[in-house]
């Protein structure tokens, strides 16, 4: 059954081998590509986790081989970046001390300046740099990294660029909003979440690279499973390409809703999805007791209650209480974080049930809970 296959050898699963290449070659040509290798992973996490393994295998071609102390890379990323990628660290055997966070802006953006001063301290120590992890779309604040000025700087020192856009690669559906990565053509990899913003089911992710035969030489390994590798299909089996063996056929579901909404539905959906964000930071910058906590850029708002003569902890405890309280009457959900240690929510809209309806509710039930508390 094609949905119950395992997508390594061309002979046990053909027609899911061709809707996997079909989806791989159709975003990386939306990231600017002309020819791509890609695969789908178990989500962001692992597909951050695989670029870091090829950036590291560019840099030690003799690591799959001899080995490589991890002790002795380092890896640069934004200090608003994804928790993964110091747990990619960590099974790389680099560690947290190798993972360089690099300053952001008032908006949340890795600072290009920043990022050459780090590499060349680096330099000077023990450590060699060995990949830039630029972020489309942070966890937090959805800010975007400048692409352009930090794939300049990696070139220019010859360290690989990946970019996660886990959450932000839906952007590049929209010619309004596309601008946000702009540069991404110029990156080495790229993680990609349909499962986020683009509302395709858990888990549905993708790393993907521009360079021919890199994936297939992290996973040379697989030449010695005489059992399931033949010839000829070194073109076709995506067991080559992967760090899994057997692997479900996530990309049907992409495929499947590509088909059900086609360009320029996923266009329209991610086009109003920002229009409901801008909707409400409008609505909390005409609110007296709410307070905007970063710039928005993409879906992502970050806002607290903020009623007057109230200090950091009170402010932190009271918005605290609220998304309990919020939590518990079972009405709505939102998350709930910092920002430089300040307590926000940060409701994220990326579901097509939320209309500017919902959105009202959900500042009105703020109001109607920070009275009870």
């Amino acid at each position: 059954v094609l949905t119950n296959t395992s997508v390594y050898t061309w002979e046990l699963a053909p027609v899911a081998t061709l809707v996997e290449q079909e989806m791989v070659a159709t975003l990386g040509a939306m990231a600017g590509w002309e020819s791509v290798e890609g695969t789908f992973t178990t989500g962001g996490s692992n597909a951050n986790m695989l670029a870091m393994i090829l950036a590291r295998d560019q840099a030690f071609p003799n690591a799959i081989t001899s080995g490589i102390n991890g002790s002795e890379l380092a890896v640069f990323v934004s200090e608003d970046s994804h928790y993964s990628l110091l747990m990619s660290a960590h099974v790389l055997g680099i560690g947290s001390e190798g993972v360089i966070k690099i300053e952001t802006d008032i908006d949340g953006r890795m600072k290009p300046s920043a990022l050459q001063q780090a590499i060349t301290e680096c330099r000077k120590t023990s450590r060699t740099p060995v990949c830039v992890i630029a972020t489309s779309g942070t966890t937090v604040r959805g800010a975007f990294d400048p692409l352009e000025e930090i794939s300049s700087i990696c070139k220019s020192e010859n360290i690989w660029l990946h970019v996660d856009a886990a959450l932000g690669g839906a952007c590049l559906f929209s010619s309004k909003h596309s601008h946000l990565m702009k540069g991404v053509e110029r990156a080495d990899s790229l993680t990609w979440d349909p499962h986020k913003v683009m509302g395709v089911p858990i888990t549905c992710s993708t790393l993907l690279t521009p360079h021919a035969g890199a994936l297939m030489n992290t996973c040379s390994y697989v030449e010695s499973a005489h059992y399931l590798f033949h010839e000829p299909g070194i073109e076709y089996d995506l067991g080559r390409t992967s760090l899994q063996c057997g692997r479900r056929v996530d990309a049907l579901k992409l495929w499947i809703s590509w088909k059900a909404e086609g360009n320029t539905g996923w266009k329209k959906q991610i086009e109003h999805y920002l229009e409901l964000a801008e909707y409400l930071e409008d609505e909390v910058n005409k609110d007296s007791m709410l307070e905007l906590m970063s710039s928005r850029t993409f879906t992502n708002v970050c806002l607290r209650y903020r009623p007057q003569n109230l200090d950091v902890t009170e402010l932190n405890n009271l918005n605290e209480a609220i998304r309990q309280k919020m939590i518990f009457d079972g009405n709505f959900m939102t998350s709930l974080t910092q920002i430089k240690g300040q307590t926000i929510l940060r409701p994220v809209i990326c579901n097509s049930a939320v209309d500017k309806k919902s959105i009202d509710d959900f500042l009105s039930e703020i109001h109607r809970i920070a009275k009870d508390v």
